[in-house]
């Protein structure tokens, strides 16, 4: 689809320089990024949602280092973008993504969900908060650059606004989404693309 060229284009390449596409390159970084990082991120994160909170994303947590890492993230990109660095951009929202997907990892709410400790439940409900915000800012972020893709994750985690009536000065801070939303259907937003 467009979003995936989209953003190839302007992750592999640097503005207003001369660059190369191949169709191996394209594969590797959509596989890579789109797939496996963002795609695989949401999808399981959706899953475990679905799976442990009944389709109900928990209620805002206080997260102080995730509010630290985002706002540096988003100063640091914002700063880039604005000096035509874009792939350089790009490149501090995915380290904020796989930021979210080591967390996943660390945490183990798989885990957690096993337990019959409050406390285990409290946690469980802290990294589901935590990974579901993480992925609406990223996704505010990547508006320009995946449009529709973008529309399509806020709609999975119940957000019904308009991609265009979002805005990152007012929508863009950590903990403006309060949760509780049921979330939508999933679907896979990046499907893994087989290099013949």
């Amino acid at each position: 689809g467009i979003d995936g060229v989209r953003y190839f284009l302007t992750r592999e390449l640097s503005f207003g320089q001369d660059g190369s596409f191949t169709d191996l390159a394209f594969i590797k970084r959509y596989n890579a990024d789109l797939s496996n990082d963002i795609g695989n991120l949401a999808s399981r994160t959706l899953a475990m949602i679905e799976k442990y909170r009944e389709g109900v994303i928990p209620a805002k947590v206080k997260s102080p280092d995730f509010e630290k890492a985002w706002e540096e993230t988003k100063s640091s990109t914002l700063e880039l973008m604005e000096q035509f660095k874009i792939s350089e951009s790009l490149i501090k929202v995915w380290e904020f993504i796989n930021k979210a997907n080591k967390h996943i990892e660390d945490s183990q709410p798989w885990t957690l969900a096993k337990s019959s400790e409050q406390k285990d439940m409290d946690k469980l409900d802290a990294v589901l908060y935590e990974v579901a915000e993480s992925i609406r800012l990223s996704t505010l972020i990547l508006i320009p650059f995946m449009p529709s893709s973008c529309q399509k994750i806020l709609n999975q985690l119940g957000i019904v606004k308009n991609t265009g009536d979002l805005r990152l000065e007012v929508d863009g801070i950590w903990g403006s989404f309060d949760g509780n939303t049921k979330t939508g259907e999933r679907e896979i937003l990046f499907p893994r693309i087989e290099n013949k």
